[in-house]
């Protein structure tokens, strides 16, 4: 029963994705007030759950401790299993309240709107401290009735009703009939698979899609604590019949979980793929492997004995592009009038790292590239490639597929608009950025935990697969819906296949999408080119998804959604992923080819920084250019001839994020919660751990490093971690939307001359030793460091 208090109380307060929730329900809105209504509702279901369990097993504690005794050490505990997941509530609605922003940022709004130096003070918007206000309404009406709760349970009266349920008028708890065959309970069940069926439904039935928003509806604050209600009526069901027939049913069934679970029985994250070229069946005669005009066909893939014929279930002949063929083409295609502005001093290419994240990765990558392509829509031109990891992948798929519908409806219309840079903008936010702001804003964890909680969970007690409720396509589904919704009436380009995405006459960006392998530990890159491979001289200097060295045959393809889900499968949360190639058989039965790849897991686990397979992409196609054509990488690949226009060209790096603020991050909630407690203190079980992470984190660490020296120009933005610490998740605030908006950079902001000088000597004498105000300067440097680079950019290619 504690431990079951203690897991309801660490999940209603730790995590910081569920302290954003706790801000998301006290912004303005009848929406998180419908979301407030149905989280205190569930929240009142669980504590009454409790109460049953604990009723359940008073008599072990009157049997264990004595009469008395029991009755007093029984008290105490349904004090504390009761009470304690509501106060730790209220300490996670307490973080809700400040937000992501951490203490020393707080302090140093205060110090701003002393207005220490109006030039200074121009960095860093004012309006900052006036962001999407919580509701005070809220706030009170939470406390007051989490107060009138707490004071409402710790009366005699739920208690005896309870029992009075349990045993009848007048009964004894030892003569009570099972709680597992009782009516209620048989309710609990109905709700339970209600709840179930209503979330897989839309996977299920694609016409009942509808249904699709009713996570979002009930919001992912209510969806935990209605779980965990649930989940403790049912152990207390199971325990109270274990205990009356000596069986351990708990154990039992999660036992039987983990059987099915270690031979693979019910693995259904299994990742939806398109066939792109079904499989083409000959007739042929099974001895001689003669085509014949009448033979029937095989039945089975064995009884062909054409050796193309398994060549051809591989992708045949043919592959896809190398990179440097991909390049080449691409820049033959670069608009004449964009080329002529170079003429006579390099053309830059630009290609951009992006790190993971969850939603907030997203965010930054989205807002800052579409600040650029609204003020500048002529880089469109020169940014060739994102590299993306995780979060960073939602981010980057957002802005090359805005930036794809924008050049198609241009090319539809006929109206080509002037591509003119500007600096400076009077409005906030340019086309891109508002659709980009709202798609951000979307939830698309209530979506996860619906059918993580509910019809995938209730997987793991199957001994078969349901591929269509995995939990890792309800990300894919809402990242569709998102787009849907924001966009209607126009091409989805989420539901569409990955390689139709890039055209190397478009503008979109080409979009190079980090997972990892389980098996292999190494980094995957999902791209619309395949790698050469590995010959006697070299290594592939990039493992490629698709293709004949990849792990899907060019015949197949994954949704645009998939891709980046692929990408962003957080330890936990969304599982690991693998591939299986369906076609269908000589008579249109469907065919299972005898492959399966590795598992696929998020491309945090090596590099979180996107900067290891930039770094890898500018160096090849580097090599392209300085051997004029003559490019040792394809030799004995079978490489077609790679032409390039007669034009000098300079590569850039763009570097959105920093690793530097995984560490902050991490110390910033570790000293939050433990104080001075550190992993290395827990020598067996912590060293290890920490290891692993340092690793990890250096690996990244070691990618950045090597962009600054591998001779590019490079420039970097990223958060100011220390003084915001927003959610590692997939929902965030308004609020943590403008702050992102904020920092990440605005070219019109840059304030070069600020940076020539000494900050610390621009504050007035009395301020240049106070610590808070040293900080200050610290975080408008890297304020304008950020703005700087928006600017610079826009300066590449003007």
């Amino acid at each position: 029963m504690l431990i079951v208090a203690l897991m309801a109380s660490i999940i209603l307060s730790w995590p910081q994705q569920v302290q954003e929730l706790y801000a998301d329900i006290l912004s303005p809105g009848l929406a998180s007030w419908i979301q407030l209504a149905f989280s205190l509702l569930f929240l009142i279901a669980l504590t009454a759950s409790i109460l049953l369990l604990l009723e359940l097993k008073r008599s072990n504690y009157l049997d264990k401790f004595g009469n008395r005794r029991g009755h007093i050490v029984f008290r105490i505990t349904s004090i504390v299993t009761v009470i304690a997941p509501i106060l730790m509530l209220q300490l996670g609605l307490t973080a809700g309240v400040t937000g992501v922003m951490t203490s020393d940022f707080q302090a140093i709004q205060q110090l701003h709107a002393q207005q220490v130096d109006q030039d200074i003070s121009s960095v860093f918007p004012i309006e900052l401290a006036n962001e999407t206000p919580i509701s005070v309404i809220k706030l009170h009406f939470i406390r007051w009735a989490s107060i009138v709760l707490i004071i409402f349970l710790l009366a005699p009266y739920p208690a005896r009703l309870i029992r009075r349920y349990l045993v009848g008028r007048g009964g004894a708890m030892s003569k009570r009939p099972p709680f597992a065959s009782s009516r209620f309970y048989f309710t609990i069940i109905a709700i339970t698979v209600l709840a179930t069926i209503v979330f897989a439904l839309p996977y299920l039935v694609p016409w009942l899609n509808v249904l699709f928003v009713v996570p979002q509806y009930l919001g992912a604050l209510a969806l935990i604590i209605l779980f965990l209600a649930l989940a403790t009526l049912h152990f207390a069901a199971l325990s109270d019949l274990g205990d009356r027939t000596g069986y351990p049913l708990v154990g039992g069934l999660f036992g039987l979980a983990v059987t099915f679970s270690f031979w693979n029985l019910n693995d259904n994250h299994e990742v939806a793929t398109v066939l792109v070229e079904p499989l083409k069946w000959q007739k042929v005669d099974p001895s001689s492997g003669t085509i014949l005009p009448h033979v029937g066909l095989e039945k089975k893939l064995a009884g062909i004995h054409l050796e193309k014929g398994w060549a051809a279930l591989r992708g045949g002949d043919s592959r896809l592009p190398y990179l440097e063929e991909a390049f080449a083409d691409w820049l033959q295609q670069r608009p004449a009038h964009a080329k002529e502005r170079f003429k006579g001093r390099p053309y830059p290419i630009i290609i951009v790292a992006a790190e993971g994240g969850g939603i907030f990765a997203g965010a930054q990558t989205a807002l800052f590239l579409a600040r650029l392509y609204d003020r500048c829509p002529r880089i469109a031109h020169h940014l060739f490639a994102i590299s993306a990891v995780s979060g960073g992948s939602l981010g980057a798929a957002l802005i090359s597929s805005l930036v794809k519908q924008r050049t198609e409806l241009r090319q539809g219309s006929g109206n080509a608009a002037a591509e003119t840079c500007a600096f400076n903008h009077t409005t906030p936010a340019g086309p891109l950025e508002d659709k980009v702001r709202q798609m951000l804003l979307d939830d698309h964890l209530a979506p996860l935990f619906a059918a993580g909680l509910f019809p995938d969970f209730m997987q793991r007690f199957l001994p078969f697969p349901i591929t269509s409720v995995d939990r890792a396509r309800a990300l894919d589904k809402s990242i569709e819906q998102s787009w849907e919704k924001a966009m209607p009436s126009t091409a989805n380009y989420f539901t569409r296949p990955f390689r139709d995405h890039w055209a190397a006459s478009g503008d979109a960006p080409m979009l190079l999408l980090n997972t990892a392998s389980v098996e292999t530990g190494e980094q995957i890159v999902i791209a619309p080119f395949e790698g050469p491979g590995i010959s006697e001289r070299e290594a592939s200097y990039v493992k490629s998804f698709f293709g004949r060295t990849g792990f899907l045959s060019r015949r197949y393809d994954v949704a645009l959604s998939s891709a980046v889900g692929l990408s962003a499968r957080f330890p936990g949360i969304s599982p690991s992923g693998y591939l299986v190639e369906r076609d269908k058989g000589p008579d249109g039965d469907p065919l299972i080819l005898p492959t399966r790849s590795v598992r696929f897991v998020d491309g945090g686990f090596i590099d979180n920084s996107g900067g290891e397979t930039a770094l890898q992409v500018a160096a090849a196609l580097y090599e392209l250019i300085a051997h004029k054509n003559r490019n040792p990488r394809l030799s004995g690949f079978g490489g077609k001839p790679v032409a390039l226009p007669d034009m000098a060209i300079e590569f850039h790096v763009l570097i959105i994020g920093g690793v530097g603020g995984v560490t902050q991050e991490q110390t910033l909630r570790s000293k939050a919660i433990w104080g001075s407690l550190s992993r290395r203190d827990l020598t067996e079980l912590g060293a290890p751990v920490t290891a692993l992470l340092n690793s990890r984190k250096q690996r990244a660490t070691s990618a950045i490093q090597g962009i600054h020296a591998s001779g590019v120009k490079v420039r970097q933005t990223s958060l100011p971690w220390g003084y915001i610490n927003p959610p590692l998740g997939w929902k965030m605030t308004p609020r943590t939307l403008s702050l992102i908006a904020t920092f990440i950079g605005t070219p019109d902001r840059c304030k070069g001359d600020i940076l020539a000088v000494n900050l610390t000597y621009r504050l007035p004498p009395e301020m240049q030793q106070n610590e808070l105000a040293l900080r200050y300067i610290e975080l408008l440097e890297r304020l304008s460091n950020n703005n700087c680079t928006a600017h610079r950019m826009i300066e590449w290619v003007n």
